[in-house]
């Protein structure tokens, strides 16, 4: 989804990313404010899906979710910074990172 809106709308997307220096307060604030907000809802799909992970590794969920923005924003970069970056490639990328990793199966986790 988030490539679709940084396609969609890529100047305020830039304003979002690669912030001027001397950007407003109000925008900084504003756009702190919607990261945080984007962290806790990242924070809600990491804690749902741990229990399907397998690793004998003890995951933290906060910083998995700032790993899954950081990872949004710069596909989203990619995107602005190189108009001929193929998003369905991006798309492909990231499935296949989640791919690789080691699920249980969902009988296994209740």
């Amino acid at each position: 989804g988030i490539l679709d809106a940084v396609s969609t709308h890529p100047l305020t997307w830039r304003l979002v990313l690669f912030p001027a220096e001397g950007t407003p307060e109000p925008v900084r604030v504003l756009v702190e404010r919607r990261r945080a907000s984007l962290r806790r809802r990242a924070r809600a799909l990491v804690r749902w899906g741990l229990p399907y992970l397998s690793t004998p590794v003890r995951l933290d969920e906060d910083l998995l979710a700032r790993i899954l923005v950081s990872w949004a924003q710069e596909y989203a970069r990619i995107l602005l910074e190189d108009p001929g970056a193929d998003r369905d490639q991006l798309i492909a990328s990231a499935r296949a990172l989640l791919d690789s990793l080691h699920w249980r199966e969902p009988a296994a986790v209740r």
